[in-house]
């Protein structure tokens, strides 16, 4: 999504009229958080309907994703909606005998997938989960290249091509990611680069002038952070390891630690923050650690909420906007911030970057991050007769430099299983 898009589909929402029955469907779906689970035992059990209550099951379906869903606008028209909605019940019509929950899901699945790019939403019966993302990943080779002029050298010995060797700037431009190189005859002020691509498919080699290269997925995706300790205090920087938000929402002494860790690194020089397998949680946490380094915790998030469920009115739908709060505290951290980041920093682990781009002296390096930021603040639903369950957000969150699947890019991309140990040595370079 763009921002012309965010303008266009929900700054400029126009109220919209829904009959009531569509608003009866979502009272009937909806799962408070605390029966979720026993939602999911339900679910589990495979189960035959009649057509008639596949199609009522279908009909809540849609009247819910009308209603409830901040995607609805960005990936539907009322018409298309429509449109679908019929090709599923004619598909059961068609059909002889009675219909399992499992076939219906795959029915709804078959049909939402090409339109879908949501990686929160998911569909769970028969305990099988069903995702509707399309995330990117990260694939490179072990080639390590050096930029003189237009001409790309390769500065590390591989066992596809020597050492010293290069490539034009038209031969490899289309697989340059920029990367950190610290070998011993590394210079801080030269430019180095992977041969890489960030695909949804699968990617096992790179062909270059008609020449296979072999690819891996980058090391660094692999790295996950277990019993770190959050502050190490280094000779001339700190590292900050965020492991997890997945603590209290409201925790308000550990928050304080958190903006009292943010106080502290902004008497450093350099601050290497660790979210490297930081799967989310309360995004609190983070917001706290920015505002004692930086002054401020300005995420630059524009938003777009609908009610919740509970809250749901009869027949009207209209998006309640958010805009970023007016900043009046100019950032006040002087050093370099260093992000770490991998395709396992996700969720709320992802609002912890999105703050960085409001630092003088921000770098993201690992890899692009997971991507599930934009539809958010999810729900759980549970169709009355398949026990089909159902969870997305009612709130879309928009951020300029997202996107959904691809997530926050580095910029520097790291092909090492210790990326926080290579931003380390960077520094340590740079000090000599």
């Amino acid at each position: 999504m763009n921002r012309k898009q965010f303008e266009e589909i929900y700054e400029n929402y126009s109220e919209r009229t829904y009959p009531p029955e569509t608003a009866e469907s979502v009272r009937r779906c909806h799962v408070p958080y605390e029966k979720k689970d026993a939602a999911c035992k339900e679910a589990d059990i495979l189960r035959k309907l009649t057509k008639q209550q596949a199609t009522a099951d279908v009909i809540d379906f849609f009247n819910c994703l009308k209603r409830t869903y901040c995607g609805y606008d960005y990936f539907f028209t009322d018409e298309k909606c429509d449109k679908l909605q019929e090709t599923i019940l004619k598909t059961i019509k068609g059909r002889l005998g009675k219909i399992s929950n499992k076939t219906l899901a795959r029915y709804l699945f078959r049909e939402l997938y090409p339109i879908l790019n949501d990686c929160h939403f998911r569909l769970y019966v028969c305990k099988r989960e069903r995702f509707f993302r399309k995330n990117y990943t990260a694939y490179v080779t072990d080639i390590i290249l050096r930029k003189v002029d237009n001409i790309y050298e390769i500065v590390n010995e591989t066992s596809e091509v020597p050492k010293g060797s290069f490539f034009t700037e038209d031969e490899v431009r289309e697989f340059l990611l920029p990367t950190l190189y610290v070998g011993e005859d590394s210079n801080p002020e030269d430019e180095y680069y992977l041969l890489g691509k960030y695909s949804v498919a699968k990617v096992n080699s790179l062909t270059i002038m008609g020449k296979k290269f072999k690819t891996h997925r980058i090391l660094c995706d692999s790295v996950t952070q277990t019993g770190t300790d959050r502050i190490l205090q280094k000779d001339g920087y700190v590292i900050v390891n965020h492991s997890s938000y997945g603590m209290p929402w409201n925790d308000e002494d550990l928050l304080q630690e958190y903006y009292n860790d943010g106080c502290n690194c902004a008497k450093s020089d350099a601050v290497i923050l660790n979210l490297a397998g930081n799967g989310g949680g309360c995004s609190d946490y983070a917001e706290r650690f920015y505002k004692g380094l930086n002054g401020s915790n300005e995420d630059g998030l524009h938003g777009a909420f609908l009610p919740f469920p509970a809250e749901l009115p009869d027949e009207t739908k209209s998006y309640q906007m958010r805009y970023p709060e007016e900043n009046t505290v100019s950032p006040t951290y002087e050093g370099t911030l260093y992000v770490v980041m991998n395709k396992a920093t996700a969720s709320s682990a992802e609002m912890g970057v999105s703050p960085s781009y409001f630092v003088k002296n921000a770098v993201r390096v690992g890899s692009g991050t997971f991507g599930c930021t934009t539809f958010g603040n999810c729900f759980f639903y549970q169709l009355p007769h398949s026990k089909i369950c159902l969870m997305y957000g009612n709130r879309l969150f928009y951020y300029e430099n997202f996107e959904e699947g691809k997530g926050f890019m580095p910029d520097y991309w790291i092909d090492d299983k210790d990326p926080v140990g290579v931003v380390e040595a960077y520094i340590k370079k740079q000090a000599r």
